[in-house]
Parts: C-alpha cells; structure tokens; sequence
C-alpha cells in the first residue's frame, strides 16, 4: 500500500488589524487499497446468502481544500472566526466481482465568537459538517445484477453542532461552564426507512476554590440527555469531587481524595456507520472511583519549586 500526499498552504496577515486568512490544498490516493468485495451466493433453498471478500485495487482518491478567517476586534478583547473545507472523493467498491465506483462531497463550516477579559473568558461556536457519496451513474449501489439487495449502503450523515462555553476567574475561585448540543441526520440510497435522528444534549459546570491559600476544593458535573438511539436512552448525571491539602513552605508536598461518578452513572452510547450497517453501542462501565495519594513536586525553574495546577 502507497499514500501521496500533496499539501499546500497560503497565509496572509495584516499587522494593523490582525486580521488572517489561512488556506490550503490537500490530495491524496492510495495504491493497492484493500477494499470489500460483496459477493451474493445462492444456496439450495433457492435464497441468497452474503459472503464479505477483500480485493486490491487503484482509484481510491481525495481532494479537499480548508480556510481559516480570523477578525480581532477592539484589541483583540472580542474575535470573530469563520472556517471551513470541502473536498471530494472516490471510493471503490466491488459487489458480486464488478468493480464500481463512489464519489463523495464532504463539507465543513464553522462559525465562531470569542471575549476575552481578565476575568472572563467566552467562547460560542456554530458548525455544519455534511459527509455523503452517491453511486455513479445513478446505478443503484444495493441492488446487483440479481436485484437483490447485498448490503453495500452508501450513508448520508448531516451533522449540527453548537457549543457555548464560559469561565469566570478570580484570585481564589473559578467557575466553568458549557452547553453542547448536537444533531446527526443519516439517509442511505436504496433505503425507504428514515434511520432515527440522534440528539445530545451536554450541560457541564465544574467550580475550584481555594481556602486560607492551603486548601483546595473542586466539583464537577455533566449531565448528558440522549435521543434518537435504537438502545434504551440513558441519560447520565455525572458528579466528580476533589479536595487537596497543601503543606511545607513552598506547597510542594499535597495529599490528595479523587471521587469519579459518585452517582455511578456513567455509560457511552456511540452510533457508528461502516459498509451496511448502522449499529449504536452501549458500555457501561465501573466508574465510581475514590483515589486517596501523596504528592511530592520536585519541578524547579530558578532555583524554586514551580507549581502547576491542572485546568
């Protein structure tokens, strides 16, 4: 297997305003690429039965183009950014032995905002990502010689994202929080059933204070609403908690308790989409986890202990 891969990129930028525009060329193929040979066998009972083989094979390729556009406003306290691409590819798919081809368009768009003080950071982002790939020719990428369906789908996904997130900061206390949302939209050529659309709601709020400069405290929360999936929807509320005490003179010694999912109620529900399938998945996992440590920093920068608090 060989991958070529040509990128270009251009950049210019105004030193007054600040304002930059980023763009680049990307292309890439693949020599010998395994790929899924669909193949519809008949048997005795006068059915077909599916059988899944691998060829090699030439003309997998992808062309694609991004931009970057960055506006800072006012000293860059506020900032606007608009960025996306848009590229183009051929997949090659073999169904009962005959080689055919699929071209795809893919597109990405996103706007977003940002503030910046001292004391206060935001930042709200709105994004359109578009992944499909129509058969040639109009043949119909499910139905072969034997008009019978042998699986080989090709998937339409609309994805919809917002985001919202903000932090505030003061000298012993800072609060974050964000809202999430997003919206997957799947269709397949051949297919008469709307698959489900799937929904996520993510509401997160996390707090870190610090009490007489020695004492530590932090929680964080998140709370996931799902829909659209075939499973059961779960919705979980995650809790998390942490406390530490500082002790020498130069804090450099901390004891540390870690409580994860004091709820027990974490879980991950994931849709994936590969050939004929669309199969969402569960786990759920063990997750409420206390942890008691001891810590020691030996980090030294001029001669003194430098401490890091994580984010």
């Amino acid at each position: 297997m060989k991958t070529e891969e040509f990128l270009s990129d251009d950049f210019l930028k105004q030193p007054k305003t600040g304002i930059s525009l980023q763009t680049g060329v990307h292309f890439n193929t693949v020599q010998n690429e395994i790929v899924n040979n669909m193949v519809l066998i008949p048997d005795t009972l006068n059915s077909y039965k599916q059988e899944t083989r691998f060829e090699n094979t030439n003309g997998n390729y992808g062309l694609s183009s991004h931009y970057l556009l960055n506006i800072p406003i006012k000293k860059n306290k506020y900032a606007i950014s608009w960025s996306g691409s848009i590229g183009a590819t051929n997949k090659v798919v073999f169904i009962n032995n005959n080689k055919r081809h699929s071209r795809g368009v893919n597109i990405s768009q996103q706007l977003r905002g940002m503030f910046t003080s001292k004391k206060i950071t935001a930042d709200a982002k709105l994004g359109y990502n578009y992944n499909g790939n129509n058969n040639v020719l109009n043949q119909n990428p499910i139905v072969d010689v034997l008009e019978q369906p042998n699986g080989a789908v090709f998937f339409r996904t609309h994805n919809y994202l917002a985001d919202l997130n903000s932090t505030l900061r003061l000298d012993k206390f800072r609060l974050d929080a964000k809202i999430n949302y997003s919206l997957s939209m799947n269709s397949g050529d051949g297919v008469t059933d709307r698959f489900n659309d799937v929904q996520k709601f993510v509401f997160s709020f996390s707090a870190r204070g610090i009490i007489k400069k020695t004492w530590h405290i932090g929680v964080n929360t998140t709370k996931t609403i799902n829909t659209g999936y075939a499973l059961a929807n779960t919705n979980p509320f995650i809790v998390n908690a942490s406390f530490s005490k500082k002790f020498l003179k130069d804090q450099s010694l901390s004891f540390n308790v870690q409580a994860n999912d004091l709820l027990n109620q974490r879980n991950n529900l994931v849709r994936y989409i590969s050939g004929s399938s669309i199969v969402d998945r569960r786990t759920n996992q063990a997750t409420r986890v206390f942890t008691i440590g001891l810590s020691y920093n030996i980090s030294k920068f001029g001669g003194k202990s430098v401490l890091v608090e994580p984010d």
